[in-house]
């Protein structure tokens, strides 16, 4: 009957619109991880650079300060872009799950 078909094609588009956001979800956090590495890396090469004008023993005051100003800059302005991707992504989700019939 066409009950049982549409009542059918509900419970599968449900059941993808999940998997679909699952993998979104999966996707987004695997960006995030690999972004905190690679930004980790870029972040200590440019303040060490930017901060540490001859490498020794130890750092000076104005080296250390400079590197946690360089790093709290650095981290805020990660977080904004981090927030952007999110954003992006969960914009996409909704507009994915918006295609279907709009029934759940």
């Amino acid at each position: 009957s066409l009950f049982l078909i549409l009542h059918a094609y509900l419970r599968y588009s449900s059941t993808m619109e999940d998997q679909l956001r699952a993998g979104m979800q999966q996707a987004l956090a695997q960006v995030q991880a690999q972004f905190a590495v690679a930004s980790g890396q870029i972040m200590i090469e440019k303040c060490f650079n930017k901060c540490v004008s001859r490498p020794g023993s130890s750092l000076s005051g104005s080296e250390r300060s400079c590197l946690l100003g360089c790093r709290q800059a650095f981290s805020d302005t990660m977080q904004v872009c981090q927030d952007a991707i999110a954003r992006k992504m969960q914009e996409d989700m909704k507009r994915q799950g918006g295609s279907g019939l709009g029934m759940h």
